[in-house]
């Protein structure tokens, strides 16, 4: 097996504020956006 890939576990509701805080967090920590299955395009 590879390398296993972060997955977030944990749902919050977070004021827009806060979400936009730890958003930032998380870039600074090297995280990044990803396509989901249900997100990817079709060709």
């Amino acid at each position: 097996m590879g390398q296993r890939t972060p997955v977030m576990t944990i749902r919050e509701e977070l004021k827009k504020g806060a979400a936009r805080e730890e958003w930032t967090k998380l870039i600074a920590q090297g995280w990044r956006r990803t396509e989901g299955d249900c997100t990817k395009k079709l060709s």
